[in-house]
């Protein structure tokens, strides 16, 4: 249970500059989102009535997009996913139903970096084996770092 958790790297916190390019990265992949939404508006109308199949379509689009660059990013912007994924009166069920992935189904943390977190941030320094009588290396979700 208890593996030497001090050959374990912890990953470094971001630079400003590399949370500019993060930002940067996701604005670059989200805004041609809401540009197709407002080219397809222009297009068909904002009205719904006999639309119903190409408003969904612009959705599974702009869905697919935007639960990509949110994996692709991970952090904030998972956070941000999963709450927008709660929220079925501001956004259309297909990103409703993508964005619910982020809840528990992204790729889960190295096991030997959650016993060294959990030892570091929960047990300030004390043996796993003081707490836990064994942790299971398979995860039952993974979610964001928060949860």
């Amino acid at each position: 249970l208890d593996d030497d958790s001090s050959n374990v790297e912890f990953p470094e916190p971001l630079t400003p500059s590399e949370r500019i390019k993060r930002a940067a990265t996701f604005w670059g992949n989200v805004v041609p989102i809401f540009l197709s939404y407002k080219l397809f508006e222009m297009r068909i109308g904002s009205d719904n009535k006999g639309n119903e199949d190409a408003w969904l379509e612009q959705h599974e689009w702009g869905a697919e997009r935007l639960e990509n660059i949110i994996n692709e990013l991970k952090g904030f912007y998972v956070k941000s996913g999963q709450m927008m994924s709660t929220r079925p009166d501001s956004f259309a069920e297909p990103y409703i139903r993508r964005l619910s992935s982020l809840q528990d189904m992204l790729d889960p943390m190295p096991i030997e970096l959650v016993k060294a977190v959990v030892k570091q941030e929960l047990l300030a320094g004390a043996p796993l084996s003081e707490v836990f009588e064994w942790i299971d290396p398979e995860p039952l979700g993974a979610a964001s770092v928060a949860q």
